[in-house]
């Protein structure tokens, strides 16, 4: 991978409050936030969110909630040290 000085963040929606109904929403953010990054001609790819640590917001609204994920690369991290 090569180096990345962003940070990243993606949103989906899950139609539900209930925790084990939101692996598609943390499934679709997780697939925005790679997009994100290629998108700004980053070559990443899924791997490249192995062993990295990542936020996660949890917004309630209406019948469901909205994901948030903010991903710094641990890359970026080390050249901001």
């Amino acid at each position: 991978m090569e180096s990345m000085s962003n940070k990243y963040s993606a949103t989906a929606t899950a139609s539900s409050k209930h925790p084990h109904d939101w692996g598609r929403a943390v499934s679709v953010a997780l697939t925005h936030l790679i997009e994100e990054a290629q998108a700004k001609g980053d070559d990443v790819t899924e791997n490249d969110l192995f062993d990295e640590d990542l936020l996660m917001n949890i917004r309630g609204g209406g019948d469901g909630v909205e994901i948030t994920l903010h991903w710094t690369p641990a890359s970026s991290r080390d050249e901001e040290s």
